[in-house]
């Protein structure tokens, strides 16, 4: 059943602001271990990065992959709790977050290690740098040149100060950037806790948005003015399920969870009812790929197309030695007419491929253009 929306919905499947798809390589990361000897007990935890081109239709039913590189860590298998590991690529050069807890009380032992990978020489320029940032698995955008590392802190005192930072890489400066503001709360616990952020993206060269895990608003933080504003959630609230990313594309929001998409006008007037947040129909996974579980990433290939990339929950615990699945649906979003005559957003898929890699869970995925 269609649900109508507004015309600005369509604008970004309008012909007058068609663009080309874009040039673009998906790189991802999967688990893996290695060992410097003989004991294959003194294991050490890897990252092995793989590369598609998502424009390209694989060469066999199931792909294989060869690895792009690897990554170092200092983990020792079983001696920490696993982390998280997140990139984002600036000037040609990707930046990676290495996020690991060594004690059982993670507040305690938290450590955060970057990696820089040029993507011209496909060299790492520094394959491992100890950076120390006391937060766990932050989020990553990167917006005027430089690089956004968002929440995901574990101490209060640290949070009321440093929420979120700023890196800048030709100045190799770090600055705070200003909470987003919250209720007041009567204690920093409680404002820990609903200062985690649920999903982020950017808007446009200027402006990323925030989805607060308790809140009932969007932050949006300019850059210029350095300052945050707010866009309230329209009813029903847009978190609609445990794990959701989000994109903008012309200033219309995109909400994927694992079964549907929604669609947000971001410059829709308060109070209309004509424009709220809506589902989107045609959007499916084929049978033989399997439902979209965590972790998934989505990602716009330019004009109205498309993707998102999962590994299937029967390998997302894969073991050492296990080659993975990786799928990649493809799909376009076009205007349609429903039967009430009126004008709509549709998903049709065009394919769904599949690569295998050899390792265990998929970590992140990030697209270079």
């Amino acid at each position: 059943m269609a649900i109508s929306s507004s015309s600005s919905s369509l604008q970004l499947c309008s012909s007058e602001k068609k663009e080309k798809e874009k040039n673009m390589l998906l790189y991802f990361c999967v688990r893996n271990y290695y060992s410097d000897g003989k004991d294959d007990s003194d294991r050490k935890l890897c990252i092995d990065w793989y590369r598609f081109d998502p424009s390209k239709t694989a060469k066999f039913p199931t792909e294989q992959l060869q690895q792009v590189t690897r990554m170092i860590t200092p983990v020792r298998h079983g001696h920490s709790i696993p982390g998280s590991v997140k990139g984002v690529v600036l000037n040609s050069i990707m930046y990676v977050f290495q996020s690991y807890s060594f004690s059982c009380h993670p507040i305690l032992r938290v450590r955060t290690y970057v990696s820089t990978f040029n993507l011209v020489s496909n060299k790492w320029i520094h394959n491992f740098l100890n950076i120390k940032l006391k937060r766990m698995s932050p989020e990553l955008l990167v917006l005027g040149g430089k690089i956004f590392v968002l929440g995901c802190i574990y101490t209060p005192d640290d949070l009321l100060e440093h929420w979120g930072m700023v890196f800048d890489p030709i100045l190799n400066e770090w600055t705070s950037l200003p909470k987003p503001p919250v209720p007041p709360l009567k204690t920093r616990f409680k404002y820990a806790s609903r200062s985690k952020i649920d999903f982020c993206a950017v808007i446009d060269e200027k402006q990323f948005i925030v989805s607060l895990v308790f809140g009932s608003q969007l932050c949006v933080f300019d850059i210029e003015s350095w300052n945050w504003s707010f866009i309230q959630l329209p009813h029903p609230s847009i978190r609609m399920e445990t794990i959701s990313k989000i994109l903008v594309v012309s200033r219309m929001l995109y909400l994927f969870t694992h079964r549907r998409i929604y669609t947000y006008d971001l410059d829709q007037k308060e109070g209309s009812t004509d424009t709220m947040m809506i589902e989107m129909t045609g959007f499916y996974t084929p049978s033989c790929a399997g439902l979209i579980n965590a972790p998934f990433f989505p990602f716009h290939r330019g004009d109205n197309s498309f993707c998102i990339v999962w590994l299937p929950r029967e390998h997302y615990e894969a073991i050492f030695g296990v080659s993975s699945v990786i799928h990649c649906l493809k799909f376009q979003i076009n205007p349609t007419i429903n039967y009430h005559g009126k004008e709509v957003l549709e998903a049709n898929i065009e394919s769904c491929e599949s690569y295998n890699a050899y390792g265990g869970e998929l970590n992140d995925c990030v697209a270079v253009e």
